[in-house]
């Protein structure tokens, strides 16, 4: 249950965040174990007055590395793959430069991979949304990514999407199906999330969403229309293309919050989050001075945050549809933090 109280608060943090000029509209949520909501506010898209509802579709960027991995310890915990299983092995490229790569150091950002393709490589990724799987896309840039000479000592902390690319092969390539599937399979279906899909929200489907935005001239909001595919390109689904509405976003959190014996083992959920030793980033979650593990999202269109607090018991979930990062990552965060302090 979710006392008037807690909603309304809710609220008051939601629109406080969509007052602001740079940004359309926002959500705020919070679970525990016995309570869950959120609120929206703010509008689909800047200038029109379609006004954001409670069930709209949220782009999470990078929040889904931490799904990423989840998947692969209900993986590892049925011997589909292990966590010292190496690219070269997995994908069949033995003597290329990334092939010592295991899943574990690809998921913790320590395998020296590159973080993203070049700028030309990048303009010629194909960009098809309307695609169920783009595993043969995605394997022919894990044979590009992985002969790749190493950008960092393996071992060293480099954040790469193109790891987390990697990884999601890795395990498709293990379960001989695609990444879309898998992470359906494995994630979506178990948990009871309904709503998830990938890339741009509205982009494969006739109802209204929000859109995302950029700041274009004189720092004015430009609403980016999801037919023309504003996001990543679809290969990167691993590192951080999945939507979903803040219901499905905040049971997800709730997962990860109470370790759900029924989903995975506590060894399981120890592995996700806990940092190796020396370092503050587990697999898809950075650990905070404060002790809570959080991270942020964004493909420069929507940006989102989520943290847990054990100690509190609670977990929290932002996003807003904009990618103006330098000017409202901060109120981002002190939304969190006010989030973290409700009664």
């Amino acid at each position: 249950m979710t006392s008037a109280t807690l909603a309304d608060d809710l609220q008051s943090l939601a629109d406080g965040l969509a007052a602001d000029a740079l940004i359309p509209g926002a959500v705020v949520g919070l679970v525990e174990a016995d309570r869950l909501d959120w609120a929206v506010a703010g509008v689909r898209i800047t200038g029109r007055d379609d006004l954001i509802e409670r069930d709209d579709l949220w782009h999470l960027g990078s929040l889904t590395k931490s799904m990423t991995a989840t998947v692969a310890a209900r993986l590892v915990e049925r011997g589909v793959i292990a966590w010292d299983d190496t690219a070269g092995v997995v994908l069949g490229r033995p003597d290329a430069p990334g092939a010592g790569a295991t899943l574990e150091v690809l998921l913790t950002h320590r395998a020296g991979i590159a973080a993203n393709p070049g700028m030309w490589r990048m303009i010629n990724l194909p960009r098809d949304w309307s695609a169920e799987s783009h595993h043969t896309d995605r394997q022919a840039l894990a044979d590009d990514v992985v002969s790749w000479p190493l950008a960092g000592n393996p071992g060293d902390f480099l954040y790469s999407n193109m790891g987390y690319m990697l990884a999601g092969q890795m395990l498709a390539v293990s379960a001989e199906t695609s990444w879309e599937a898998l992470i359906a399979a494995e994630l979506f279906q178990p948990l009871g999330l309904n709503s998830p899909g990938f890339g741009p929200p509205g982009y494969l489907t006739s109802e209204n969403q929000p859109w995302g935005h950029r700041a274009g001239l004189w720092g004015r909001l430009r609403a980016a229309d999801p037919v023309t595919g504003p996001d990543n390109p679809p290969v990167f689904g691993p590192a951080g293309t999945v939507h979903m509405n803040a219901e499905d976003m905040l049971t997800y959190l709730r997962a990860h919050l109470m370790r759900d014996g029924r989903y995975l083992s506590a060894e399981s959920w120890h592995v996700l989050q806990t940092p190796p030793d020396g370092t503050d980033y587990a697999m898809g979650w950075s650990r905070m001075t404060s002790g809570r593990l959080a991270h942020d999202g964004s493909n420069t269109f929507w940006l989102a945050v989520m943290g847990l607090d054990f100690e509190a018991g609670r977990a929290v979930f932002v996003a807003v549809n904009s990618g103006a990062l330098d000017e409202i990552g901060p109120l981002l965060a002190e939304a969190g933090e006010a989030a973290f302090a409700l009664p």
